[in-house]
């Protein structure tokens, strides 16, 4: 599960659109809520205990992800995700708007050879039956 709240560099995409000043259209549900889902380590493993599990342990992941801007965009440029749905749902030039503040806002992500590092972080839990 991703951890709530996300790393500058996986919320990136998502603060770029809010930078342009696009809003959820009203046909597409909110993203779940950090009080609808457990996006801590404790609460994830509470979770599982509380549906019977033992030993519920989670820990959180982090890296950096390596790609380049381009590429980066290109899945809700042309739709993927809750993103993509929310830029496909404006026109050209809003969508330009949000390209151009992604483009801003990656920059501090920018390694020398060209390619964003961009910190994400999940979480992972396990336990036993």
């Amino acid at each position: 599960m991703w951890v709530h709240p996300a790393p500058a560099g996986q919320a990136l995409l998502g603060r770029a659109v809010a930078a342009a000043g696009v809003a959820r259209p009203a046909h597409l549900p909110p993203p779940p809520g950090e009080d609808e889902l457990p996006h801590r380590p404790d609460g994830l493993a509470r979770l599982l205990t509380s549906a019977g599990l033992r030993e519920a342990r989670c820990e959180t992941l982090r890296w950096q992800h390596r790609t380049g801007a381009d590429e980066w965009w290109s899945g809700p440029a042309n739709g993927v995700g809750f993103l993509g749905q929310v830029l496909l749902s404006r026109d050209e030039r809003t969508r330009a708007e949000a390209r151009r503040h992604f483009d801003t806002l990656s920059r501090e992500f920018l390694c020398e050879d060209g390619l964003l590092a961009l910190p994400h972080a999940a979480l992972l839990v396990s336990a036993r039956r």
